[in-house]
């Protein structure tokens, strides 16, 4: 009880400075998830240890925080939650899409959705994301963007010999309309 009151009555910094360090408790953690202030959120959402239920109600709850990063924190926290990263996929912001196409807990159906965004920069980050399915990196080899088309050929599995035939493959059924 002591601990909560304090929390609720120390300054900004402190709080905030509390949400960031490493050693801090998950009950705190869960705790200043919930504080008015965006910056302490941010710590939190940005926390190694805050818990998938925190990082799924902050991805509720932070209309009122586009203007910040606090989304994009959420976003790229790896333990942020399947459903909480699908629900971001359809934010706004590029920058928050940008980080759901590299947390590895990205659903594939998201990134394959995210391979069709109106943003070059978030179709270049599917495009270079080792887990992007063959056939989506085939269709983004032939994307209207120089730069898009370029990430997909840094991607591992665009080189990897193995993947090869199902690249022809995939190439042969999006030449038939059938992809």
């Amino acid at each position: 009880m002591e601990l909560t009151l304090f929390l609720k009555t120390a300054n900004l910094n402190t709080r905030a400075s509390i949400a960031k360090d490493p050693s801090t408790p998950v009950d705190i953690l869960v705790q200043l998830s919930q504080d008015e202030d965006w910056m302490v959120r941010q710590g939190v959402a940005g926390h190694r240890n805050t818990p998938a239920e925190a990082l799924d109600r902050l991805s509720h709850c932070l209309i009122e925080d586009q203007a910040d990063s606090t989304l994009e924190w959420v976003a790229s926290n790896h333990n942020t939650p399947a459903e909480a990263l699908v629900r971001l996929s359809q934010d706004e912001n590029e920058q928050v899409r940008y980080y759901v196409v590299w947390n590895p807990n990205t659903p594939i159906d998201t990134l394959v959705q995210l391979s069709q965004d109106k943003s070059e920069f978030v179709r270049r980050k599917v495009a270079r994301n080792p887990r992007t399915p063959i056939d989506t990196l085939v269709r983004l080899s032939q994307d209207k963007s120089e730069k898009v088309r370029k990430e997909v050929t840094e991607n591992p599995n665009w080189s990897d010999p193995k993947n090869q035939e199902k690249i022809e493959d995939a190439r042969y059924l999006i030449d038939l309309g059938m992809a």
